[in-house]
């Protein structure tokens, strides 16, 4: 994902399907008042000639489309003004419960999570003689909006995002190290390296319903370290484990939070993998995006830690 600008960083998503059946065809949608919708008027955020310019005659133009879903949803699209400028207005309950979002003349993607459950989509344009592009539309099951999902005539699923690296053995020393990691998360999951097994590996987890980071490592079955951060882990944060012979350390954005000064490590040549999920790539599977990633073979010092950390 390049978005956010700089170097990209690797983007996991959850399953999710979008419950529009037409996010870029409009002409299938219904409007009303004296709204004329013109395909293909300018290009989209996706680099193709196909947004949608919406021009409204009267004061509250709108136009909408059927869905049908069972839980709350996030509405999404992405829209810019040709002509006129402020806000419009989005609705998902088709009550025209609407809420009042603002639009620039460079394209935004604007959303909505309202508690209730979808069954129309209503996009209203407040001011006559508007003209406003649209694209992308997109509803879908979840408290926050996803990378698009394009769809033309049905609903479209993506599956879950997952990520694992194995035979690296050679590259993982299994007795001491430290595993770094520049990331923030959308959902509680988890970043693991081990063998396969959840008797052996170093663990971090994110767990965003408690504002919390989890890290733990466990040999044999025993745990050998926890560590448990209270820090907001849907922002970015710069984390690093130092794990080696009676010597466990968690920093976090330059600072080192957690020690513990007992406990022994993995036998040589234990950790095979890596995966952005439990050790057995079963559950706890990571969402969120993730700026670096780095394995170092030896324990740094204080120093160095703190130097990839800030």
């Amino acid at each position: 994902d390049y978005t956010g600008g700089g170097c990209p960083h690797i983007l996991a998503e959850p399953q999710r399907t979008n419950e529009v059946t037409y996010s870029e065809d409009f002409s299938q949608w219904t409007s009303s008042g004296g709204m004329t919708v013109t395909l293909n008027d300018s290009t989209s955020p996706s680099g193709n000639l196909n947004a949608t310019l919406l021009a409204t005659s009267n004061a509250n133009d709108l136009i909408y489309t059927s869905v049908s879903t069972t839980i709350a949803s996030t509405l999404s699209v992405y829209v810019k003004w040709k002509v006129g400028s402020g806000n419009i207005d989005l609705s998902s309950d088709g009550g025209y419960n609407y809420t009042s979002l603002p639009v620039t003349e460079g394209w935004t993607r604007i959303s909505i999570s309202p508690t209730t459950i979808a069954n129309q989509i209503v996009l209203k344009i407040p001011t006559s003689g508007s003209e406003l592009y649209i694209w992308g539309a997109q509803l879908e099951e979840g408290s926050y909006a996803t990378s698009y999902i394009p769809t033309s005539g049905s609903t479209v699923t993506r599956n879950q995002d997952i990520f694992t690296r194995d035979g690296i053995g050679s590259l993982i020393n299994s007795t001491e190290g430290v595993l770094f990691v520049e990331a923030k998360a959308f959902e509680n999951g988890s970043i693991t390296v081990s063998n396969g097994t959840n008797n052996d590996n170093l663990i971090v987890s994110f767990n965003v319903n408690s504002g919390r980071l989890d890290v733990n490592m466990t040999v044999g079955g025993s745990y050998k370290f926890v560590f448990n951060y209270t820090t907001s882990v849907i922002t970015n944060n710069k984390i690093a484990i130092k794990y080696k012979i009676n010597d466990f350390a968690l920093w976090v954005n330059g600072v080192e939070v957690l020690t513990d000064t007992s406990g022994d490590t993995a036998i040589a040549n234990t950790y095979d993998r890596l995966n952005f999920s439990s050790a057995n790539a079963a559950s706890e599977f990571f969402k969120g995006k993730v700026k670096q990633l780095q394995v170092y073979d030896t324990a740094l010092t204080d120093d160095q830690i703190r130097q990839i950390t800030q």
